[in-house]
């Protein structure tokens, strides 16, 4: 199996347990640690108030992974029934992602003796104390006195161990990606709607299926246009999906392209309930390590993104800086708990909190290493247009879309500097024309010729505009551009 390793340093684990459990518990957070996890365990009974109780929220808050342990005493115990009731209630919010909750089953309990476990937990509202709907003990859960051969302290770690799938990865047959079932028993294509709510900004499942196992599989195609014009190219699809206790919470989409040794990334994602935890660079690290031994001469990745409006964004900080409700999120009031956790209802528009999330995501990506294209004259990143992507339709032109362009250099390897205008023109002739224009002119046969000269004529036309550009590597925001730090200076906290 491949894990991504490095990660565990970033996993934050809180374990609930009674006071009579503090031997077992305290056995789990000497495991865990030893591991490399960050572990939270309290060894002394407490009264329940403040400030403890601020402290045990906002360590529950900030978890990875909930554990608790499943004894007679716990189910008793109402700090245990109250800490699980906040992990449940984040864990609704958070669709499920974070905290992941992971039961261990306690050596002494009554019912071992008849070997029937309890179905239910009990819980209480974190709050107020009341009673509130049982958890599940169905989910999956540790339990080495009653299974010892399954439930090992090693598969514990393994399902707090972020790993790796990989389509056709024929080097370790536990993490290849090899059948459709893959995509649908890990979740992963609801992780990509939930972070790519809009549907147009998304590839169909049954496309992606067939890009990365069936179609794009690093051998050579051709094509004849109607006036014997032949295209060739060989493309490689691959998809990475970094999962945790069998569930997908990252995902990524590459094509090489042979003829320019580039890699196009059509995306990278790690659900932000867990980018927080800084997991998001050793999962690219990890990637990078897996491409570089499946392309051995691949030298970067190139891939798009959303311009910004600075003058948009500068509008958005204003308001956002008056804003009464700012002023009562930062200080965390009772009367408007609701922004503590939806900040995004102190936006004016979905447009304006999609303004800021471009900011974000670029932000992001330059952290993770990645640098703009731009023309050292202005300082400014240069803009491509893609043609359109679906040459069924009869107006072309209305449909391009204008975007940056970032790169990603192999690591262990230092860019070019002094050929990175030819780079800039490979890349855009890499993404527009070997990956987009080539594959889609055999979905129109009767429009191909036609498609395939307007494609040509669209990455033209953008490598022209680009003739007098002086082209170098670097951010679109830098760490002390007035614009990032007056954002950086309101506190929201939201995710891309």
């Amino acid at each position: 199996m491949l894990y991504v390793t490095d990660a565990h340093k970033f996993i934050r684990t809180f374990i609930s347990h009674s006071v009579e459990d503090n031997v077992e518990a305290t056995y789990y957070k000497n495991l865990l640690t030893k591991k490399g996890f960050t572990v939270f365990q309290y060894e002394h009974d407490l009264e329940f108030g403040r400030p403890i109780s601020g402290i045990i929220e906002r360590q529950i808050r900030d978890c990875h992974f909930f554990l608790f342990i499943v004894s007679d005493y716990s189910q008793e115990s109402k700090w245990v029934q109250k800490e699980l009731g906040l992990a449940i209630r984040i864990q609704r919010k958070n669709k499920g992602y974070r905290p992941i909750i992971i039961p261990i089953y306690a050596k002494a309990a009554v019912w071992r003796k008849n070997h029937n476990r309890p179905k239910q937990f009990p819980t209480c509202d974190f709050y107020k104390g009341t009673k509130r709907k049982g958890f599940d003990l169905g989910v999956r859960g540790i339990d080495k006195y009653e299974n010892p051969d399954v439930d090992t302290d090693n598969e514990l770690i393994s399902l707090m161990s972020p790993s790796l799938l990989v389509s056709r990865y024929k080097h370790d047959k536990e993490s290849t990606i090899d059948h459709e079932v893959t995509f649908e028993e890990t979740g992963v294509f609801k992780l990509y709607r939930d972070m790519f709510p809009i549907e147009s900004e998304r590839d169909s499942p049954n496309d992606i299926i067939r890009w990365v196992l069936r179609s794009d599989l690093g051998k050579p195609k051709s094509m004849l246009l109607p006036d014997g014009t032949a295209l060739e190219y060989t493309l490689d699809s691959r998809y990475f999906i970094m999962q945790l206790a069998g569930r997908a919470i990252g995902l990524a989409f590459f094509t090489y392209d042979y003829k320019n040794n580039l890699m196009y990334g059509n995306y990278i994602a790690v659900h932000g309930d867990w980018r927080e935890g800084h997991l998001a660079k050793p999962f690219v690290d990890k990637i990078m390590d897996i491409l570089g031994e499946l392309f051995p001469k691949f030298e970067g990745v190139v891939f798009e993104v959303e311009k910004i409006d600075r003058e948009k964004v500068e509008y958005i900080i204003s308001y956002l800086k008056d804003s009464p409700e700012l002023i009562s999120y930062l200080k965390g009031s009772l009367k408007l708990s609701y922004l503590k956790e939806s900040p995004d209802k102190l936006f004016h528009s979905p447009d304006d909190l999609r303004e800021i999330k471009k900011v974000k995501r670029v932000l992001w990506y330059q952290r993770l290493g990645c640098q703009f294209f731009i023309d050292i004259n202005d300082n400014k990143p240069l803009t491509s247009r893609s043609p359109c992507l679906s040459p069924g339709n009869t107006d072309w032109p209305t449909q391009e879309e204008e975007w940056w362009v970032m790169w990603y250099n192999r690591p262990g390897q230092q860019p070019d500097w002094m050929r990175v205008g030819d780079l800039w023109e490979r890349s855009i002739r890499c993404m527009y024309i070997e990956i987009l224009a080539k594959s889609l002119v055999e979905s129109v046969p009767a429009k191909s010729q036609k498609y395939w000269a307007y494609a040509n004529g669209v990455v033209e036309e953008v490598l022209h505009q680009s003739d007098k550009a002086n082209i170098s590597f670097g951010p679109s925001l830098h760490s002390h551009d007035p614009l990032t730090r007056k954002w950086e200076e309101l506190g929201i906290k939201i995710k891309i």
